[in-house]
């Protein structure tokens, strides 16, 4: 859990330190660039929210406890980005 970030892995960590390396508007002035950024976050944020807000809240009735509930789906949802979709190969999983 990274503060003010979420929950995240050293990979993810990792790729928000490159992003915001090379992210054009870090090359604006301080002021602008706190706009730009500010408003940015605060529409990404806003979009997202709305488009899982039903599932959300089903998700909250539902659970017994809701922290880890929402902690599993993110594992669960990372993994499947990582893979691309694709099936886990089962030689992998007897490792574990």
């Amino acid at each position: 859990m990274l503060p003010f970030f979420g929950p995240s892995n050293p990979r993810d960590a990792v790729g928000l330190a490159t992003d915001w390396a090379i992210d054009p508007t870090n090359q604006l002035p301080f002021k602008q660039h706190v706009w730009w950024a500010v408003g940015r976050g605060y529409f990404t944020l806003l979009d997202l929210r709305a488009q899982n807000y039903q599932t959300l809240r089903d998700i909250q009735r539902s659970s017994v406890d809701y922290y880890a509930s929402l902690r599993n789906f993110y594992r669960q949802y990372r993994e499947e980005q990582i893979r691309n979709g694709k099936k886990p190969d089962p030689a992998v999983l007897e490792d574990f």
